[in-house]
């Protein structure tokens, strides 16, 4: 059957497999080597090779100058020989099955032409056989022209010369494009490209010279270039290099010795170790920084936190303490008033005596409860806020007393915040200096003053009444330490001047 290779086993032929796309193409040409390995040259699909039952197409995009082989033989220096319509060359048989296994991408040929004696060559493919090898080792290749005869084995003065490849030298080192000495290889990490150039010169094909390099300790392995004379590296990291090229000829016997150049790429400031070691110190401090600076808003949140809680609870204190001490002890006389009104109550006039008190007590208790709904409400924590209550009160606290209070508030008295101890000292200041007015001095009128002056919040009381001793301050009858020790915690101030003709008292407390 055209096109088809078949396989005798046990007095039997077994038709193998080939790739479907190889139909028709034909085969041409076949060699078989001791190992098994069966090299298939086909009339247009280009070479196949058979090894464990097994087949793989090597085509012209893998490297082969010809896909239309015609004859095919194998020397006894491990290439196989290749005679196509347009080409005698041969490959490497390891070569070829690295490229079959997908060890290497591509094949290299080596093509004879007229520097080895053949000016041309067109294989004749109409009989078979058509190649030949002799017992010398020798080939034989009929061509359109005649009979081809090819020695595969190196040239006497190939195999004499010393070393027995070719001499390689390098050239030029070029970095970004620029040449730089071959004696001063030290190169700056900023380099981003790296090109060597190479040659080995010879008389004998030099154009089938071929080249091999490598740059270790950045690679171990060899890169094949081919007949190309060049090598390009790009963005090194900084250290020590050493540069190798080998070059072959065109029997592939390569140079004893490869030509090297050692390379340093020297790193940027940056880039040395005690850079990179106080990077990592300097990491280190900005994280312990940033640690520290987190724990301290942490905790300073916390202590805010606290400190709220602890206002909070003070507030809740003294509103108890406002609660138990003023309303406590109204509810207590209201209560032994009914008492009394209960046991007796024969006489109209002593009936309505303890209704006015009776009344005078619940106006005191709602003044009371006033008081402490109005200290705290958060939006009265201002110091207009407070000079408004404050005249307020007084007008109701002496709205049913013989005493007349004129009140006099500055119009300009800013919305400056006040913390809720602030306000309660103030407030019960106020309060204070108006009891000790309507119960103790006698007073027939009392002036209310409030105002702001020079940087403090000044209130000031003016009563008509008798004044009192020298030593009424200090036997605290009239509440008059407790005044100062309020106004004292403010940072405050306070001034009495008391005479026969009545009582002036100034508080001044700073605004800051």
């Amino acid at each position: 059957e055209e096109g088809a290779l078949f396989r005798g086993k046990s007095g039997r032929f077994i038709r193998q497999q080939l790739p479907s796309h190889l139909e028709g193409a034909g085969i041409r040409a076949l060699v078989s080597d001791p190992d098994g390995t069966l090299w298939v040259g086909t009339g247009g699909g280009g070479l196949l090779i058979g090894r464990g039952g097994k087949f793989t197409l090597i085509d012209q995009e893998l490297g082969l100058l010809d896909e239309v082989i015609s004859q095919l033989q194998s020397d006894d220096h491990g290439a196989l020989w290749f005679g196509t319509s347009r080409a005698l060359f041969k490959v490497d048989k390891n070569e070829l099955i690295q490229c079959a296994e997908g060890k290497t991408s591509t094949v290299t040929p080596v093509k004879f032409g007229a520097a080895d004696g053949l000016p041309g060559f067109s294989a004749a493919a109409n009989y078979q056989p058509s190649s030949w090898k002799t017992h010398d080792g020798r080939l034989l290749f009929v061509s359109r022209k005649g009979l081809v005869i090819a020695d595969p084995s190196p040239q006497t003065h190939e195999k004499a010369a010393t070393p027995p490849g070719p001499l390689v030298h390098i050239e030029k080192l070029l970095v970004d494009n620029k040449a730089t000495a071959l004696d001063d290889t030290r190169l700056p990490s900023a380099a981003r490209k790296l090109e060597f150039l190479f040659t080995a010169p010879t008389f004998i094909s030099p154009d089938k010279v071929r080249y091999r390099y490598r740059l270790t300790p950045f690679e171990s392995e060899w890169n094949d270039a081919g007949t190309q004379r060049s090598a390009t590296y790009s963005q090194l990291k900084p250290g020590h290099y050493r540069f190798e090229v080998m070059a072959a000829n065109s029997d592939l016997v390569w140079s004893a010795d490869p030509a090297t150049i050692p390379l340093e790429v020297v790193p940027a400031w940056w880039e040395t170790w005690w850079a990179k070691m106080l990077g990592l110190l300097s990491g280190a401090t900005l994280l312990a920084l940033a640690v520290r600076y987190w724990s301290h808003q942490r905790l300073k949140a916390r202590l805010l936190e606290l400190e709220a809680t602890q206002r909070i609870d003070r507030e809740r204190s003294r509103i108890a303490r406002d609660l138990h001490d003023g309303l406590g002890a109204s509810l207590t006389q209201i209560g032994m008033m009914a008492e009394e009104l209960a046991e007796d109550i024969s006489e109209p006039e002593e009936m309505k005596s303890y209704s006015v008190r009776l009344a005078g007590r619940v106006r005191g208790i709602a003044r009371d409860l006033d008081a402490a709904v109005w200290t705290a409400s958060p939006q009265n924590d201002t110091l207009a806020a407070l000079s408004s209550y404050i005249c307020q009160y007084a007008i109701e606290y002496f709205r049913d007393s013989p005493l007349r209070c004129r009140v006099n508030v500055e119009p300009d008295i800013p919305e400056q915040p006040l913390s809720p101890d602030a306000r309660h000292h103030l407030f019960l200041t106020a309060k204070e200096v108006m009891n000790n007015a309507l119960k103790h001095s006698g007073a027939s009128h009392l002036d209310l003053d409030i105002r702001v002056d020079e940087g403090c919040f000044r209130l000031g009381f003016r009563d008509d009444g008798h004044g009192f001793c020298e030593g009424a301050e200090t036997n605290g009858r009239h509440g008059l330490q407790n005044i100062r020790q309020r106004v004292m915690e403010l940072g405050g101030t306070v001034e009495i001047q008391s005479s026969a003709h009545g009582t002036v008292i100034i508080v001044l407390v700073p605004l800051s």
